[in-house]
């Protein structure tokens, strides 16, 4: 029936989870898409020496699960981290830890897809475009992006869904910052309510 849902949307806190976990996964993808596509349009596009260390640098987070970026940040700028005053006030523990881990995270996911798209494109409009003397601008802004156009969509979509279920960074890094993912896991692990957690 809907009285779990109906109980769901009753419950305290949970309408502050929703919107915390939609704005901080539409800050995420803000931030990481065109960072991503920054980093592979050097890749593809750039003369940039040694591009197979610069694209292995990029991948490597896939490496490691996403606590251990979260962890690491808590290294660098928790209470006893040694790039903590560059956060002044600010805590690392809340919103602005998981947005950074989640980036670091999220980052070589959008860089492959965005790889892909940008050594798919297609030659023959670049040459049209050199022989129509057109400036690099222009190239970019009438042949680039129109040609990676889907995956820059594709990239933005992929982050924002890692983003909202994401749980180690924010179990980890979070504080008291409620998310769904971890009021899932509070409700099915914690409460032995397995009902509001599927809801």
């Amino acid at each position: 029936s809907l009285a779990r849902f109906r109980a769901f949307v009753q419950t305290e806190g949970t309408a502050t989870a929703v919107w915390n976990t939609f704005w901080v996964a539409a800050v995420v993808t803000s931030i990481t898409v065109p960072l991503a596509f920054c980093y592979a349009y050097a890749i593809q596009r750039a003369c940039l020496p040694l591009k197979g260390l610069w694209r292995l640098l990029g991948l490597a987070p896939l490496l490691g699960p996403s606590l251990v970026g979260a962890i690491a940040f808590i290294q660098w700028f928790g209470t006893q981290g040694v790039l903590k005053s560059w956060l002044g006030e600010t805590s690392v523990y809340g919103p602005l830890g998981i947005v950074m881990a989640t980036v670091f995270a999220a980052f070589p996911h959008a860089l492959m897809i965005l790889l892909v798209a940008l050594a798919t494109s297609d030659a023959r409009l670049y040459e049209a475009a050199d022989a129509l003397r057109a400036t690099r601008w222009r190239k970019f802004t009438t042949v680039t992006l129109p040609t990676a156009k889907y995956g820059l969509i594709s990239a933005a979509m992929v982050v924002f869904a890692y983003s909202v279920s994401e749980f180690g960074i924010p179990k980890v890094i979070g504080g008291n910052f409620p998310v769904l993912a971890v009021e899932i896991y509070i409700q099915t692990v914690g409460l032995q309510n397995f009902g509001r957690g599927a809801v």
